[in-house]
């Protein structure tokens, strides 16, 4: 919050004048905000962390302890032992749910149990005993009392018991049990059979004690059972568990091993063996898988489950594979027989075969090779020693393709319903215990047939020719990738001879039959088809002969410049492509170079001469493919006719003509074509070429440069050259100078340079250099630019180069022009005015300062001053004006009133960044009290016009006019003067002094203006204590000033300036004794920046208690506006 204050001091004097004078302070207030941060709550994660650390200590405490747990259980079951036992009561686990009762800690027994078999066979009867005997040694009356459950589990391929019985005592005296309980003995003893479990539980009443001494008392359980299945080496088992009360369960196994009529081991192995049908080993990459089936079959039926032995089979290399399932224990007791068979043998290659492959099979193709059709099968009795051989047929074992990458073989047997492979087998037969071992061990021969395709060489009637030499007729090719492309081996020659024949070469065909066009390359080459038409079929004509001789022969060249003078060939390079061409092909024979001729200054091409045994009705020309001139980097191009740049004698060089003339006849003329068309020039970038054409004849439209050496043989037999010599005409390169625009488009260049002017290069080091340096800026009309950079070449770089004079090494690729970038700039400036005073008394003189800045880039020119239709008539013109730039002296330009009115011309440049100071001397200025009088001037040239103004204020005639201040604050404060006033013996109100010099004899108003920047403001007055020299009046006087206008000052000190009543204060009065009076509320008036409180001249007066004041003297005061503004 901002407060100002001003202070008015008041006099009052008895019968004399009371006056307030005014002077000002400025008070300052500040306030501070102070805001607190609530404090941050810490969290606890240390200590969650050390809580939750503990717990997997106790976890994996927890199972250390069930692991234990776990091991002693199972060491528990282990070491339980199938020999006779003999338990003590204490040392027995009571099961849950059954009433123990407390026997004698002496009473003892034993339990034994015990089968008449260790191994058994098929059909075999088995006793099984549990004995259970009473052992005591001192209470003859210590039984154990029953019921006794004995829980008997057999195993799978054991009958049902048919009659249980109790032996009891030494004697083993019978005592047959029944079946179930209704069943039960006299004693209550009876067993019960449950099928799904296979076991017999039997029930006994009690077993007694004995004396000391005595034979125990015995009961023994007793039961049949019959084999009848197993397989062999089988463990079958008897497991008794006997309950009774006061004693946990007792366990007791008695185990026997099943063995077969017939047994032994059952194994296959083997070998594959691949070659290709001209029987080497394969070199296919691939993997062989083998599915062996072993099997047991009863009365032709699958007994039991398919044994199953997937294997890979090893890689031995060079073809061979080997697979052995190793020996696998079977045996037989009812007359089923076990078969194991090699069955399901796949190749998996490791690239497709589905087009490559023909057939993979047994049958070996020619009769030196190895035959595999036939199987070897080696028997031998179950009790003999002596083995026999015979042979079985397993030609129908061959490979199928199932998959592009699988072929497998077919399981082509049946046995007992599966389908087998016998080509690898080994069996037991049941009822005889007789071994059969097929191809044990053996390797079996497989052959891959490829696809393939032959090479034929016939005449055109289809009859087979002898071949050229390095060919072969018949030449069979494998087909060995599933994308085959064939490729001949060698190049059909055009022509060959076979003892007195030459045949020509016409073409070839792939297939059975013969198009009617045949392809002319030499070197055949297609994709296969893989249908058995892919044969190659290649076709010659036999050819009656001639020798023919096309003569060497040397052409010239000459090189002539701009000035038409013959060059130093020494620069310039001429090469030649030498080939031959007929009807089927074209071939490039080799390249020559021309020669210097120093003294005649020419180039020399010599071509060589060329001898040919060929058909005398066939076509064939020899000559120059291309003729290729390479001049020095100086020169841009050259002609055959002379070039725009061209300033010699056109008449000095002769233009010669092609000649073709018939070889046989050498003054025959064949044909002529002038020179201007058959030694035309192509830019071929680097290089130039002759012209070129080719033969209608030629079906590969071989391009000869006819004019220079073209001959014919056969048919056609002459040449064709140049007559003469070959001149041409060379233009150098220039440098060429461009000056544009940002955009491209070309602009007037600055002074002293000329756009497009060319620099020739006549030099093949050659550096470019600007004859003078480019300007930073220039004008040209109306136009100003400002240098941007440069560039050489074509193509506008993202940087351009800024250095003043241009220079940099050609190189010679027609991007050696060099291009100046300007860019127009509109020349601009800003323009202020400044006064010394802004308030001044009416008539007084003025110096206006204008300040011109250049804000471009670059200089101010036809620098203009003249003022504006809102130079305030009150202002006189100016006598002069004073002009300066930067520290440079004053240059005085006197000014007449019609000078200025039209503008006077500074007669300046002002630099970049530079500025102008104008001083603009006006001697009067005249207007009314307050009133707002604007100086307007106008600075215009070579730039967009710019305009500024200030202004000045004739002081009021009734209180002072202050300069506005730049915040807030207070531009005028009101006087009150109350003259002459008498005592009083009651209180009285006393209205301001009536003269001319004070207010116009209250005609006017006094008033309060001020200024505040902010719209929160508020007004407040005090009034002091009125005091003279020798007296004072009373605190309660009261300055009374009735309500005042306000007025808001719409665009204060502008031309434009208007006031606008927006309201009333109340009625205001002042009390002597400095109490601080509300003027303006806060927030009262808002949107304006000056406020002006008009008090009406006739409300305001002095109230002054009676009988107070002395004569003659004078009395003062002071009023205090308190002007607050902020927040």
């Amino acid at each position: 919050m901002k407060q100002t204050k001003w202070q008015r001091l008041a006099t009052i004097g008895l019968c004399s004048s009371l006056v307030i004078n005014a002077f000002s302070g400025v008070t300052a207030v500040a306030e501070t905000i102070t805001i607190e941060s609530s404090p941050t709550v810490a969290s606890s994660a240390k200590e969650a962390t050390s809580a939750s650390s503990a717990t997997p200590e106790s976890t994996e405490s927890s199972q250390e302890t069930t692991e234990t747990s776990r091991e002693e259980v199972t060491q528990e079951t282990v070491e339980q032992e199938d020999t006779t036992e003999i338990a003590q009561e204490e040392n027995l686990l009571e099961p849950s749910g059954i009433q123990a009762k407390i026997m004698p800690r002496a009473f003892v027994w034993a339990a034994t149990g015990t089968t008449n078999r260790t191994t058994v066979r098929l059909n075999d009867v088995v006793d099984y005993r549990m004995k259970l005997e009473n052992i005591t040694t001192d209470d003859t009356n210590s039984d154990i009392v029953g019921p006794i459950r004995i829980e008997s589990k057999l195993a799978a391929g054991m009958t049902r018991p048919t009659s249980v019985i109790i032996k009891v005592g030494p004697e083993e005296q019978n005592v047959v049990i029944g079946e179930g309980s209704h069943n039960a003995n006299s004693g209550g003893e009876y067993f019960v059979w449950t099928e799904s479990t296979r076991t017999v539980t039997a029930f006994i009443n009690r077993l007694h004690g004995r004396t000391s001494g005595n034979t125990g008392y015995i009961k023994t359980l007793y039961f049949q059972t019959r084999i009848t299945s197993g397989t062999h080496n089988e463990k079958k088992y008897i497991d008794s568990t006997i309950r009774f009360n006061g004693f946990g369960a007792v366990n007791r196994r008695n185990e026997m091993t099943y063995v077969d009529r017939f047994s032994g081991n059952l194994g296959l192995k083997g070998n594959l063996k691949f070659y290709d049908e001209d029987g080497v080993a394969s070199k296919e990459q691939m993997s062989l898988s083998i599915n062996p089936v072993l099997f047991k079959s009863t009365n032709s039926r699958v007994e039991g489950t398919l044994l199953r032995y997937p294997l890979t089979m090893t890689n031995a290399g060079s073809g061979l594979y080997r697979f052995d399932t190793g020996l696998k224990n079977i045996g037989t007791s009812n007359g089923g027989s076990w078969f194991f068979f090699s069955n399901d043998i796949v190749i998996n290659f490791a690239t497709a075969t589905t087009n490559r492959i023909d057939k993979i099979v047994l049958a070996p193709p020619k009769a030196t090779l190895p035959d595999s059709r036939t199987g070897v099968m080696t028997s031998r009795a179950y009790t003999s020693t002596t083995y026999t051989r015979s042979n079985y047929d397993i030609s129908t074992y061959n490979f199928t393709k199932a998959t592009g990458k699988t072929w497998r073989i077919t399981n082509r047997s049946s046995n007992s319903g599966v389908s087998t492979n016998i080509m690898f087998s080994d069996n037991l037969v049941g009822t005889t215990g007789q071994f059969n071992k097929g191809n044990s061990g053996a390797t079996i021969n497989y052959y891959i047939y490829y696809k393939k395709l032959y090479e034929n060489f016939v005449n055109s009637n289809g009859q087979k020719i002898t071949p050229p030499s390095g060919f072969t007729q018949g030449k069979r090719t494998v087909i060995n990738s599933e994308a085959y492309t064939f490729k001949q081996s060698g190049t059909l020659p055009d022509t060959y001879k076979v003892g007195t024949k030459t045949y020509q070469f016409k073409g070839w065909y792939k297939g059975k039959n013969k198009p009617d066009t045949l392809t002319t390359t030499k070197a055949p080459s297609y994709p296969v088809t893989y249908n058995d038409d892919d044969d190659l079929t290649v076709v010659y004509e036999e050819v009656v002969m001639k020798t023919y001789n096309l003569p060497a022969k040397d052409v010239y060249f000459g090189y002539v410049d701009e000035a038409g003078n013959l060059l130093n060939t020494a620069g310039f390079s001429v090469e030649a492509e030498l080939g031959e061409s007929d009807e089927t092909e074209s071939t490039v024979l080799g390249k020559i170079q021309g020669t210097d001729e120093v003294m005649s200054k020419l180039k020399k091409l010599s071509i060589p001469g060329k001898s040919y045994d060929f058909p005398i009705d066939k076509l064939k020309t020899y000559g120059a493919r291309s003729v290729n001139h390479t001049i020095p980097k100086q020169y841009k191009t050259m002609s055959i006719t002379p070039l725009a740049t061209y300033t010699g004698d056109k008449t000095k060089y002769p233009m010669t003509k092609e000649i073709r003339k018939n070889i046989e006849a050498p003054y025959t003329v064949v044909s002529q074509a002038d020179g201007v068309e058959a030694f035309k020039l192509t830019n071929a970038g680097t290089f130039f070429r002759t012209r070129r054409a080719f033969w209608t004849w030629d079906p590969n439209n071989t391009l000869y440069a006819m004019g220079i050496y073209s001959g014919t043989v056969g048919k056609n037999y002459n040449l064709a050259s140049p007559e003469g010599t070959i001149y041409y005409y060379l233009e150098n390169r220039r440098v060429t100078e461009n000056f544009v625009d940002p955009s491209g488009a070309k602009i007037t260049p600055p002074t002293g340079f000329t756009q497009g002017k060319q620099t020739v290069i006549d030099s093949d080091n050659f550096t470019y250099a600007s004859t003078k340096a480019l300007p930073d800026t220039y004008t040209t009309g109306d136009k100003s630019y400002k240098f941007k950079g440069w560039y050489k070449g074509k193509t506008k770089p993202g940087t351009l180069t800024t250095t003043k004079t241009p220079s940099y090494a050609v190189t010679y690729d027609d991007k050696d022009d060099m291009t100046a970038v300007y860019e127009e700039v509109q020349p601009t400036a800003e323009m202020t005015v400044s006064r010394l005073l802004e308030v001044i008394p009416n008539e007084a003189s003025m110096m206006w300062i204008v300040k011109l800045k250049n804000t471009s880039e670059v200089p101010l020119t036809n620098v203009k001053l003249a003022p504006t239709a809102k130079w305030a008539a009150g202002i006189s013109p100016p006598t002069q004006l004073a002009v300066r730039i930067g520290n440079t002296p004053n240059k005085i330009i006197p000014v007449t009133a019609e000078q200025w009115q039209a503008g006077v011309n500074l007669d300046i440049e002002i630099p970049v960044n530079g500025e102008a100071l104008v001083t603009v001397n006006t001697a009067k200025i005249t207007g009314e009290p307050r009133q707002l009088l604007t100086a307007e001037m106008t600075a215009s040239g070579n730039f967009s016009a710019v305009t500024a103004s200030n202004f000045v204020r004739i002081q009021g005639e009734d209180q002072t006019i202050t300069p506005t201040p730049v915040e807030e604050g207070f531009i005028s404060t009101p006087t009150f003067d109350f003259g002459k006033i008498t005592i009083n013996s009651s209180t009285k109100q006393y209205g301001l002094k009536k003269a001319a010099d004070y207010y116009g004899n209250g005609t006017r108003n006094p008033y309060l203006r001020i200024k505040t920047s902010q719209p929160n403001w508020q007004l407040t007055a005090q009034l002091s204590q009125l005091t003279a020299s020798a007296d004072s009046l009373p605190t309660s006087t009261r300055l009374l000033l009735g309500s005042a206008d306000v007025i808001a000052i719409e665009n204060y000190n502008q031309v434009t300036e208007l006031t606008n009543k927006v309201g009333v204060t109340k009625a205001l009065t002042l009390t002597s004794d400095g109490t601080s009076t509300p003027v303006i509320l806060n927030n009262q008036f808002t949107g304006n920046d000056v406020y002006q409180l008009d008090f009406d001249f006739a409300n305001v007066k002095l109230e002054v208690p009676a009988n107070q004041g002395k004569i003659n003297e004078k009395y003062q005061g002071t009023v205090t506006w308190n002007l607050v503004t902020g927040p």
